[in-house]
């Protein structure tokens, strides 16, 4: 809309005006306008309208709307009925919703002694079937690291191994050891196998330790009983065989390499100080399930996490720290191999009355942005029970994200 100023006009009070549409006139129109010390004409060089502009706030003062939504099924849900199936996995077990996994009553191999000094691999439920009027049938664990004691079948380690078993069960006076290399045959159920060791470990008479020299390029080197077995206590599985080894006999340690002698003697409240470089954490965790002191859940987890996270761990190994809270834990949910190491301790999680762990877990804000999910440093040095969650886990995501129910939330727009 433009504006002119003109002279004032001759004549008074003339108008000379064509209607156009909308009540406007046109660039002919004059309107006089009084002022105190002058009369000036304001012309309309076009047609004039009323325009009137309200400026109200977006969305009547509200918060925007959240204009992202997705529709579908957690793959692991804290509801079972929103649980989806898992066409991709055979095994039926799987289709379950949200399947947990049994205790092991018994192993279900075992290598059974000769008169012979050998001995042979046998199904537990065979041997029972003939054997009803037995005893409870007694066995001690034979934990190792494969560092020290390879797998491959051109070096005589298992030979070695099964030499210190034969050994270690005589003296101990029992007919029957379990071995993994060898009481673990039938792929079929090795994953499930692997990761109910511990329920192998708490069945056990006593647990014996065997340590050697590392494979090859360490020929020339000569090492201690003590520095082959810190070597050993690196191991992520280290924790729960010792944890859940019974009380009622020390841990043995044999060492291939060395002069014949008996074996060390070590109780199970003296064995941190001599395998782990956490002794001070990991005694409490040793206290604990001696019965010598009682931590609380999120205690007993806080400290399980920093001891955890010490241990020299693969990216593609990183679930087992998941698999190692599940022979600690009562509830332990089946193995599924294609979660991450997040969503299998998170199935974990929500399977057992943790104490919103999971929730408290990922309120922590971590000193560095890099670090691992299982490392917990807060930048403010607060503890897990330090945290009071009131919005909880109802289901975890693919990219190691989690779903929160009752959580309060605006989109925020920046200026």
């Amino acid at each position: 809309m433009f504006w002119a100023l003109g002279p004032r006009s001759k004549k008074k009070n003339v108008t000379s005006s064509t209607p156009l549409h909308g009540g406007a006139t046109s660039s002919t129109s004059l309107i006089r306008k009084n002022h105190s010390r002058a009369q000036v004409e304001i012309r309309f060089k076009y047609p004039v309208g009323a325009v009137i502009i309200l400026v109200l706030p977006r969305y009547n003062g509200q918060y925007e709307p959240f204009r992202y939504h997705y529709w579908g099924y957690t793959p692991i849900s804290s509801n079972p009925y929103e649980c989806p199936t898992l066409p991709e996995n055979p095994d039926p077990a799987h289709e379950q919703r949200n399947p947990t996994s049994e205790r092991l009553e018994r192993p279900q191999f075992l290598c059974f002694l000769r008169e012979t000094y050998s001995s042979n691999t046998l199904k537990v439920s065979n041997w029972e079937k003939k054997h009803r009027d037995t005893k409870t049938l007694q066995y001690i664990f034979i934990a190792y690291t494969t560092i020290q004691f390879s797998h491959d079948q051109k070096r005589d380690d298992m030979e070695v191994l099964h030499s210190i078993a034969e050994k270690a069960a005589r003296r101990a006076g029992v007919q029957v050891y379990w071995l993994a290399c060898s009481c673990m045959p039938e792929d079929k159920y090795l994953a499930d196998d692997v990761y109910r060791i511990s329920d192998v470990v708490r069945g056990a008479h006593s647990l014996v330790n065997a340590v050697g020299p590392p494979g090859q390029g360490h020929e020339s080197r000569v090492y201690t009983t003590r520095e082959l077995l810190k070597e050993w206590g690196r191991r992520m599985w280290a924790f729960p065989e010792v944890l859940l080894s019974p009380n009622t006999h020390p841990i043995l340690i044999y060492t291939h390499g060395t002069s014949e002698g008996e074996p060390w003697q070590k109780p199970k409240s003296k064995f941190p100080s001599e395998a782990w470089v956490d002794a001070s954490n990991s005694r409490q965790l040793v206290g604990h399930y001696e019965g010598s002191i009682m931590l609380s859940p999120l205690e007993l987890v806080t400290i399980a996490f920093q001891c955890l996270s010490t241990r020299p761990l693969k990216e593609e190994s990183e679930a087992d720290i998941a698999y190692v809270f599940m022979g600690l834990l009562r509830r332990r949910p089946r193995v599924n191999l294609s979660d991450s190491a997040f969503q299998s301790f998170s199935r974990l999680s929500i399977s057992n009355d943790s104490d919103k762990l999971l929730e408290r877990l990922i309120c922590l804000l971590p000193k560095s942005t890099k670090r691992k999910w299982y490392v917990i440093d807060d930048i403010w040095d607060r503890n897990l029970w330090d945290v009071d969650p009131f919005c909880p886990v109802v289901g975890v995501c693919l990219g190691d994200s989690v779903v929160l129910s009752g959580a309060f939330g605006a989109s925020i727009r920046w200026k």
